[in-house]
């Protein structure tokens, strides 16, 4: 780019309405930008530093009326540039999340230039493509190319889950503690931390139930906008305790405790926005590391075994 020509701060916007918003008495503005969820950035400054910038792209070929429409998300900014009146249009994404507010402002600002100055070529395809300017060193916090780099996102949960399981049938209700990440739109890595409670009727007794457990999973879907939608493997392990709080007349029995666990599938859906998140699974698994509570020292009275089910709502934020 050439070196930029000083604008005295009071006409600076005066430059940037000109420019990129036109007139309120005059035709539509040459430049028309919309922006969805965006308010981090200073609109003014935006339109300031379009402004400066067009005016060297102008140099090289006429403006033609476009819009620019942008869409924030989880910090990174989804910019879609088309030609007024054609199907033409550029997109790009810039991911300013590690810089400060005013080098954000003007990466964003560079990025909508250089896409409106690419339109503007492809509506003139007799004319040779322009050889770009040189452009002034960038302050060593902005990374000079524009990189498009697919969304990683990373959430947290806390929420109520439902468990029915063991050897006579029992629910447990409890709470969970969640974690995910996306390394790929398409994969899901998970954590789930839960602990439940409950108690269950048997032919002899009755017994108090405490559960916990941890499980891992990696459900694999699509994307539709703000929701993701998957499924998948995983392992869950934990540890239980049976604890007797009445007996039939003339029997004896005491405290269990063990380690159980076994393969499980897990379906969830999550959305999400900037800063919110919410997340419902389904859990369906098989357990193959028993726990068995007897009467007597004999008979099998409670048994953690079989298959179980187990379903979770959970709010958390989205980072």
């Amino acid at each position: 780019m050439n070196a930029q020509r000083p604008i005295p701060k009071p006409l600076a916007p005066l430059l940037a309405a000109v420019l990129c918003l036109g007139t309120a008495s005059a035709a539509p503005p040459a430049i028309r930008l919309t922006e969805h969820g965006c308010s981090a950035y200073d609109r003014a400054r935006l339109d300031e530093l379009i402004a400066i910038e067009l005016e060297t792209v102008e140099s090289d070929r006429p403006a033609r009326p476009s819009d620019v429409a942008l869409e924030c998300s989880a910090g990174v900014v989804s910019i879609r540039a088309s030609l007024r009146g054609t199907s033409r249009e550029r997109k790009s994404r810039v991911d300013p999340k590690a810089m400060d507010p005013a080098a954000a402002t003007r990466l964003l600002a560079l990025a909508i230039t250089e896409l409106l100055a690419q339109l503007w070529s492809e509506a003139e395809p007799a004319r040779p493509p322009p050889v770009p300017a040189a452009r002034p060193a960038e302050p060593q916090d902005v990374p000079a190319p524009l990189t498009v780099a697919h969304e990683r996102e990373f959430a947290v949960f806390a929420g109520a889950a439902f468990r029915t399981m063991l050897e006579p049938r029992a629910g447990l209700f409890g709470g969970a503690l969640r974690a995910e990440y996306d390394p790929v739109p398409w994969l899901g890595l998970g954590l789930d931390l839960e602990v439940a409670d409950g108690s269950v009727q048997s032919s002899h007794a009755d017994v108090d139930v405490l559960l916990g457990s941890a499980a891992l999973y990696a459900p694999i879907g699509a994307r539709l906008g703000r929701t993701a939608l998957g499924a998948g493997p995983g392992v869950r392990m934990g540890w239980v305790e049976l604890s007797p709080t009445r007996l039939e007349p003339g029997a004896t029995g005491r405290d269990v405790s063990g380690a159980w666990g076994g393969p499980l599938l897990m379906a969830r859906a999550l959305w999400t926005n900037n800063a919110l998140a919410l997340c419902s699974g389904l859990e369906a698994g098989l357990v193959t590391l028993p726990v068995v509570g007897t009467l007597n020292g004999e008979a099998a009275e409670v048994e953690v075994r079989g298959v179980w089910v187990a379903a979770s709502l959970s709010v958390g934020a989205n980072l």
